[in-house]
């Protein structure tokens, strides 16, 4: 089984997670006991409690840096500040409730040992087990998949998963073009990808739904659909 390099980043956007964040920062803490990381956690304007529990634990952990910024900027924003600092030779983002396991990171990490540039984990993999998915949001995500294959020409059957690794090349490359700052800016990074002629790999996830998270798949989809307008149309003819 790959270890896990010492050689890799970990970025969390969070905003207002004071419910489960502190669950997240043990979750690290235990999973890298032995094997030192760094971690850029981001606080994006959250007006909980997230960024008291966040100073707290910083205060005490090496590995974890904490950035913030004074509003809700997205969470595409709050990543690519993340990987902006990036110096490790491997970065990876992933959602504050931890859905995607981090023992994940091992089969991830052998696929940029080997061939990939960037490997994304898919729900819609036929080795992916997911876990308490409500009928509303498969059924959009089924909606929201097939628009974005048809609108942009991508052919993975889950860009929206929130769990996704780099080659330091790679990361610089992509995020230093994206523009996308909120939802789609998942999608945004794979027309990129395919833009540099990047290698994108595909890994099954066990995905479970955690509740109270801050996306709204009624009162979001309007944006949404306007935002993959604009990526279909700017990313047409390349």
């Amino acid at each position: 089984m790959t270890r896990i390099p010492c050689d890799l980043t970990i970025i969390i956007p969070v905003f207002n997670e004071g419910s489960r964040i502190s669950h997240t920062l043990k979750a690290l803490d235990s999973f890298f006991k032995n094997s030192p990381f760094a971690c850029f956690i981001v606080n994006d304007g959250s007006t909980d409690e997230s960024l008291d529990i966040l100073t707290e634990f910083a205060r005490s952990r090496a590995w974890l840096e904490l950035l913030s910024s004074d509003s809700n900027k997205g969470k595409g924003a709050a990543i690519k500040k993340g990987m902006s600092r990036v110096e490790t030779a491997f970065a990876f983002f992933m959602d504050a409730d931890l859905p995607v396991p981090l023992h994940t990171l091992k089969r991830a990490v052998g696929c940029l040992e080997g061939s990939a540039d960037m490997v994304i984990g898919s729900r819609a993999h036929p080795e992916s087990r997911v876990r308490d998915r409500s009928f509303l949001r498969k059924g959009l995500s089924l909606i929201g998949n097939h628009l974005i294959r048809s609108m942009t020409g991508l052919s993975y059957g889950d860009t929206q998963c929130g769990f996704k690794g780099f080659t330091r090349r790679c990361a610089h490359d992509l995020f230093q073009n994206l523009s996308v700052s909120g939802y789609l800016f998942d999608v945004e990074l794979l027309l990129l990808a395919r833009k540099m002629g990047y290698n994108v790999e595909q890994i099954p996830v066990n995905w479970s739904h955690v509740p109270d998270g801050s996306f709204r798949p009624l009162f979001d989809s309007l944006g949404i659909l306007t935002e993959l307008i604009r990526l279909s149309l700017l990313y047409r003819f390349l």
